[in-house]
């Protein structure tokens, strides 16, 4: 909770992502709050009150997953649309021609955006969705402490480059 809110407010991109990591950590968890508490609020630095808040966030969280029957897999409608927001953004600095700095990054990343769709069997997903997707994969293999190809590396860097230069435009336009 305390993290999710600092990240919305800084970095939309990580915001998905951290909360991708929740929804997977609740679903780890089996929707147990108790083992939640245990096994992940309990180690925040926090007073009681604060860890009351962030159960009471999870426990929402858990609600939610559950009322948008998304028990398996799939994302919580909070951050489907903020990618749709962020894809919506992205569509239009395609057409801006005076944004030739996110167009080039663009010309970057999309063979490898489209080479991650056909491994992935995302042939259809956005381009925003597969990049976050390409992170998130990203995030787990590091987690995991799996090692990291020079192809992957590269690849995850042009989504990385993308998603990064796309989050600040967004976050200029959210400040306006």
């Amino acid at each position: 909770m305390i993290i999710s809110t600092k990240l919305k407010e800084s970095n939309i991109a990580e915001y998905i992502l951290y909360m991708w990591q929740v929804e997977d950590s609740i679903r780890a968890f089996d929707f147990d709050i108790d083992e939640i508490e245990r096994n992940i609020i309990r180690n925040y630095e926090q007073s009681r009150e604060v860890k009351g808040n962030i159960r009471q966030w999870y426990e929402q969280l858990i609600r939610m997953i559950v009322r948008e029957d998304i028990l398996k897999k799939g994302h919580l409608r909070i951050t489907l649309e903020l990618m749709e927001k962020l894809s919506a953004l992205h569509h239009s600095l395609l057409q801006d021609p005076a944004d030739k700095k996110y167009q080039e990054l663009f010309s970057l990343a999309l063979p490898y955006i489209n080479e991650f769709q056909q491994k992935s069997g995302a042939e259809g997903q956005g381009v925003i969705h597969t990049c976050l997707n390409g992170l998130y994969a990203l995030l787990l293999l590091r987690l995991q402490k799996r090692p990291i190809n020079r192809d992957t590396k590269e690849a995850m860097d042009s989504f990385r480059n993308l998603i990064s230069y796309l989050t600040v435009r967004y976050r200029n336009l959210q400040s306006v």
